[in-house]
């Protein structure tokens, strides 16, 4: 529900969007990047430092975008912080060897060709790059755990940001500020600003009965979805309403934090010793914690601070007449983006209790940026291919 505020505008004619991406963190931005008309294409000279993935590129049509043929066999013998395909096989061709010290140009091109681009729109709570503002907030003078360079998207490098704002920061772990900026930049420097939506709260994604109506002049028998949501700017809100045919998950896990069921919950840190198969029962205000141990019973240690690493999940009470857990690998556990995330088309990386909708990032259990952004790959082929059945069924 929308917040009280002294303004509000009014309801909106439904606006029809090819495809409506909810979250504006870096996996959404990429997306948008992609589906703006931003084509990838393997580079003509490309030359990859692992002989093996280089030789299987020689088979590629460097005159064909990679939405445009199929490159799912190079994702054989890859490895990488990621179980899904396209997200190994874009981080491969966008840092090559990067996990072995490699410091290798991108073997990806992308061309703008504007009549390849879908429209659609980006839906963001907040700024561009979603949690990364809210992690910078909360620690601004820490520095990433990732290189700078690893956390770049598409189309703007962080070496450009960095010589357009005077940044003389080693190409290493760079401080959450400047990556912050960065992702708030991104927009305007590629372009895609006029289809991100920021500072705006989806409060539903409903599923059309399909429709054999007409559309535009066209008939239509696919599913539909309704997004409907508001957007909070100056005090003032505004309401959406978007028609789409595809929606794409990109939220990310960080929504609701994970807490302890246990008493006195303080904000205190544990000293340096290990309770391996234990159970924190207890954090009191005489600064102690009750450890449950297998091999020892209860032990209570004595502390000055306890940081607590719990974790989040997804919010994704948004979904009025699906229920999350349908979408999940295994319908009767939680979500977990190791164990249970949702299951998807490798291929598409569309969900496979839904047509129509589809995930990204660490909701589908890619948690590192480098690999996260490569299922944009996945979905703008999708979208493509399905565009193109649909222009030649019409």
């Amino acid at each position: 529900m929308a917040p009280a505020r002294a303004a509000e505008t009014c309801n909106k004619a439904p606006i029809y969007k090819k495809c409506v991406i909810i979250g504006n963190g870096p996996c959404g931005l990429a997306l948008s990047y992609i589906l703006s008309g931003n084509i990838p294409y393997i580079k003509a000279d490309a030359t990859h430092p692992n002989e093996e993935l280089n030789w299987k590129i020689s088979y590629l049509q460097d005159d064909l975008s990679l939405l445009e043929q199929d490159i799912s066999f190079l994702a054989s013998g890859l490895g990488g912080r990621s179980k899904n395909i396209y997200p190994l096989i874009f981080d491969a061709l966008f840092h090559p060897n990067a996990d072995v010290g490699y410091d290798v140009d991108p073997l990806i091109d992308f061309k703008h060709q504007p009549e390849m681009a879908l429209s659609h729109v980006v839906i963001g709570k907040g700024e561009p790059g979603g949690s990364w503002q809210n992690i910078a907030q909360s620690s601004h003078q820490a520095r990433t755990l990732s290189y700078g360079h690893w956390l770049e998207l598409p189309g703007y490098s962080f070496e450009e940001f960095k010589l357009k704002n005077n940044i003389l920061a080693k190409r290493d772990r760079v401080c959450l500020q400047y990556i912050s900026q960065y992702y708030k930049d991104y927009p305007r420097e590629t372009n895609i600003a006029s289809n991100v939506l920021n500072n705006s709260t989806v409060t539903s994604v409903i599923k059309l009965p399909r429709s054999l109506g007409k559309r535009r002049g066209k008939r239509s028998n696919h599913c539909e979805w309704q997004v409907m949501g508001y957007t909070l700017n100056d005090g003032i809100i505004s309401y959406f309403t978007y028609i789409t045919n595809n929606v794409v998950l990109a939220t990310g896990v960080n929504d609701i934090p994970n807490r302890l069921g246990i008493i006195d919950k303080n904000p205190l840190n544990l000293p340096y010793e290990s309770f391996e198969l234990s159970e924190l029962v207890q954090i009191s205000p005489q600064k102690e914690c009750l450890v449950r141990t297998s091999d020892r019973g209860d032990v209570r240690v004595n502390v000055s601070l306890v940081f607590l690493l719990l974790g989040a999940q997804p919010d994704l009470d948004f979904l009025i007449n699906i229920s999350p857990s349908n979408i999940l690998r295994h319908s009767y556990l939680e979500f977990n983006a190791k164990s249970n995330p949702v299951d998807i088309d490798q291929t598409s990386h569309e969900v496979s209790s839904e047509s129509g909708m589809y995930s990204i990032g660490p909701l589908v259990g890619d948690n590192f940026v480098r690999f996260g952004i490569g299922g944009s790959l996945a979905i703008s082929k999708a979208l493509h291919r399905t565009m193109l059945k649909r222009v030649q069924i019409i």
